[in-house]
């Protein structure tokens, strides 16, 4: 089980904590972290850089001048690109740049950037930070009690107002969110401290953990549409429901109360028959 150095909230060591093995013991594969790296960069790029070419620019429709007798060179358009007011020869233009990444390399290149960096000893965990109030000065002492020299990555559970506007306007720390760490932002740190609320869900959620080594789920079989019945099937259907299992006979006569006319109706049915004469 890999530990990292525990600190209080006055930034005094306190002893060691256990690190989560799935995330901080797995095997450091550089070339996962490479290619996981390169994808961020590429798709940090905007690619919105547009230039117009000569069809694109407004004007130059009538040729300038006429083709001979003028002594100058033929021209078709002041839109062409030697022309100041012309269009832009071989420009850039929007490009998409995004690179796809499978799932599974980039959590195990995540996996690979936490390792490396307990493997270093460059983690430290923090059972709270106390500053007494927003102030840059207290951040730079906490942060030397820790032994956290170089570029920073302090990572909390939640947003903290008071460490995010301590730490500002140091240029080498940075305060992130779990969840919204890169492996580029882990790779380029020197030194990561975690909070202890951090460590603490990530050993106790399974899925965070496990969510690279679990079985996909086996697809479940469609439901089978149900079958359209006729208005009068529903009152055939209760009928029977009802029955009495050991009466036989009554069965019979229920089935046959449900389903006759009643006899009223038939009387009625009768008188309003022309009689034939």
């Amino acid at each position: 089980m890999p530990t990292a150095p525990l600190y209080n909230a006055q930034g005094e060591a306190i002893g060691e904590a256990e690190l989560p093995a799935a995330l901080f013991g797995a095997p450091v594969r550089l070339d996962l972290i490479q290619r996981a790296v390169d994808a961020e960069l590429w798709n940090r790029r905007q690619g919105t850089s547009s230039t117009k070419t000569r069809t694109a620019v407004r004007g130059g429709g009538r040729k300038p001048f006429r083709q001979k007798g003028t002594g100058r060179a033929r021209q078709g358009s002041i839109r062409a690109p030697h022309f100041r007011t012309g269009g832009v020869a071989h420009g850039p233009h929007p490009v998409d740049f995004r690179r796809g990444l499978p799932r599974k390399v980039r959590q195990q290149a995540f996996r690979a950037a936490l390792s490396a960096k307990a493997e270093s000893e460059s983690v430290r965990v923090l059972e709270g930070i106390d500053l007494g109030g927003i102030s840059t000065q207290a951040m730079r002492r906490f942060l030397d009690a820790v032994g956290a020299e170089g570029k920073t990555l302090l990572i909390l559970a939640e947003r903290h107002d008071t460490v995010y506007l301590s730490a500002r306007n140091l240029p080498d720390v940075r305060v992130k969110q779990w969840g919204g760490v890169s492996t580029r932002e882990l790779i380029n740190a020197e030194v990561l401290l975690f909070s202890q609320a951090v460590i603490r869900s990530l050993a106790g959620d399974a899925d965070v953990v496990e969510a690279a080594t679990a079985p996909a789920e086996a697809p479940q079989p469609r439901a089978r549409r149900a079958r359209k019945t006729t208005a009068a099937e529903p009152e055939t259907q209760i009928a029977v429901a009802e029955l009495p299992a050991d009466e036989p006979e009554a069965a019979v006569d229920l089935v046959a109360a449900e389903t006759a006319e009643p006899e009223d109706a038939a009387a009625a049915d009768e008188a309003s028959e022309p009689s034939q004469s």
